[in-house]
This record gives C-alpha cells, structure tokens and sequence, in this order.
C-alpha cells in the first residue's frame, strides 16, 4: 500500500502539473513510492515527456480501478474530486489534505489544518496551506534542487556573461503581457540586455525577437527551469510554482500572479511584498511594488524600469540573504511528514 496518493485534475497550466510532481517526488522513497492520480492529456504528455526518472507511480485519475487500496495519507490538489468509488473503499483512519493555493496573506495562517466535513467517517479531512510564515505549511523546496549539470542553455548564458555586461533575464509570463514594449523600454533606459523566453509564448516573429535581443527556447524540464532561473540576473515569473523556484534561485525576480476577479490577485502581490521585502526601506520597497503591480498589468512602464534597474546591486544582496532565510524553514514535505505521525 501506498503511503501516499496524491490526486489533481483541474490543469489548465505547467504550473498545476509541476506542483503535483513535486510533491509526488518529495514523498516517495525508493520502497515507499507515492502514487500520483493525474488527468492524462496532451498537456501532461508534453510535460512528463520532459522529466527524468522518478520515484512516484501515476495513473491516469479517468481510470482508477474499483477495487484500489486507499493510501493512509491522501492529497487533493486544488480540491480535485476525488472518484466515489475510491473513498468507499476507504475503511480504516485516513488523512485527507485539501492542498490549497500559496499566498502570504496572513488568514490563510488560520485555516491552514483546519478541520473539514467528509461523508467517511474514516476519513481526517483538513486544509493544508502552503505559505511563509511558520504557522503554514511551507514551501515545495525538493532535496534535489540544484543537482544536476548545466545543459547547453544555461552553459550559453554563462559564457555570454563572462564575455560582456548584458542583463541575462528569463522570462515566463502569462498571454496579456506586451513583451516587446517592455524590451523597448529596455533600450529607453539603455540597458544592454539578452532576454529567454518560453517558445510558444512570445507571439513575436523570428525577425523581431532577433531585433531585439530576444532568444526563445523550446519547453525545458523542471530541473533546467531551475538551472536557467539560477543563471540569470533577473527573472520574471508568473504563477506559483515559478515563483517559489524564483526565490529558491536567490536571484532578483518580479512576479505576475495569476489574475483574478476584482483584482483580488493584487491582494496576494502586496502581501507577498510586504513578507518578502519586510526588511528594506520603504523607498526600495515603494519601487518593487510599482515595478510589480505593473508587471502584473503586463508590462513594466520604462521609468520604473530605470527606477528597479538602480537598485539592482542592492536587490541582488537582498535577495541572497532573503531568500536563503526563507530556505531553512521547513518545507511542504517535513510539515506534511509531521502531520500525518501526529
């Protein structure tokens, strides 16, 4: 029997594949394998096809046999729902994790393992919160972050960058963002630059992106991601996954949440601000917060850029030392871990 069985559906991104694979990974042992029930698609064959080996055994959610043997441990994604068939068969005491969102926002600090109703009476249903603050769940920091060899990207990266003094940014943004009036901004501020972006997404013509400095690369895996975001100097990220890799990469990044409805993505932005940059000056803080918010809005205006650019020495130390704080806490797996003994 497995230890774990970790269940999610509602993919509309790499980002939800990537989560459920990280957490798949980090609760496996090479004995103990976690089980890992995913909607097979077009989507995830691209991205699994990219991985290297692992440890968790998936299964497509859409074909779960009748008669499973329940894990003692089970994570729902994002609340996916699991299959009736599968929870009747659930006949002994079991934890069940509603693994939620990651945000700084203090109230998720209240309901993070907080009790919820489940029609099996066997079942320990409860909220599990990722987050920063030590009342939450953590981060998906994986043993193996930064274990593996430069591939050639990142070897081109790091030769360019002996060579001149170009600004190495990667970039990984969702559709309403106008990457090339950012890059035009670059040139206001004349910052010499060399840009990498996802293929597929910046919606500019072999000719333009040429023009201007912009060099797309075809869908890496989760571990070259790491790779690249730890060779540049800059990162811009959008969504959960790629922000916590843009922290573990200790590098100045600038973030795009996902958006929402009444722009209740700002809320999750200025709290993640307000925790990361807790220890600036509120004039340096006053600047990511405006390069930030209009990242968000999908490009950044080239006044602030110049604004973040100045501060960019300081931000890089900043950084490092921030980010490595946030490093020795414990992480996803450890509370995980914990819980489940209790």
């Amino acid at each position: 029997m497995s230890n774990f069985d970790i269940f999610v559906k509602a993919i509309d991104n790499f980002g939800d594949i990537s989560i459920a694979y990280r957490l798949a990974e980090g609760l496996s042992t090479k004995s103990n394998p976690a089980r890992l029930f995913i909607k097979k698609d077009a989507v995830f064959d691209e991205f699994h096809n990219l991985q290297p080996d692992h440890l968790f055994i998936w299964v497509d959610i859409n074909q779960i046999e009748r008669d499973v043997v329940p894990a003692k441990n089970i994570i729902s994604i994002f609340d996916t729902l699991i299959p009736d068939h599968y929870l009747a068969n659930i006949k002994e005491k079991t934890n069940l994790y509603i693994y939620e969102y990651l945000s700084a926002e203090s109230w998720i600090d209240d309901f993070h393992y907080k009790p919820s109703f489940s029609t099996n009476p066997n079942c320990n249903k409860k909220y599990f919160y990722p987050g920063f603050s030590e009342a939450s769940g953590g981060l998906l920091l994986d043993k193996n972050f930064n274990d593996s060899k430069p591939f050639s990207l990142v070897q081109r990266i790091t030769s360019e960058k002996k060579q001149n003094k170009k600004l190495m940014c990667s970039f990984f943004y969702y559709p309403h963002t106008n990457l090339q009036k950012l890059m035009m901004n670059f040139m206001v501020v004349k910052k010499s630059y060399s840009a990498f972006v996802l293929e597929g997404i910046t919606q500019l013509s072999r000719k333009e992106c040429e023009s201007m400095n912009i060099n797309p690369f075809k869908m890496v895996s989760m571990n070259q991601y790491d790779q690249l975001l730890l060779a540049c100097d800059i990162n811009f990220v959008r969504g959960e996954d790629s922000l916590c890799r843009a922290i573990f990469a200790k590098k100045p990044f600038i973030w795009q949440p996902y958006s929402q409805k009444n722009n209740l993505h700002l809320d999750k932005l200025n709290a993640f601000i307000n925790f990361f940059y807790a220890e600036a000056d509120k004039s340096v803080v006053d600047v990511v917060r405006s390069a930030n918010i209009e990242w968000s809005a999908g490009c950044i205006s080239s006044t602030q850029l110049r604004n973040y650019l100045n501060l960019l020495d300081y931000l890089t130390e900043y950084h490092f030392k921030k980010s490595s704080s946030i490093m020795l806490k414990k992480t996803v797996f450890e509370n995980l871990k914990e819980s489940c003994r209790k």
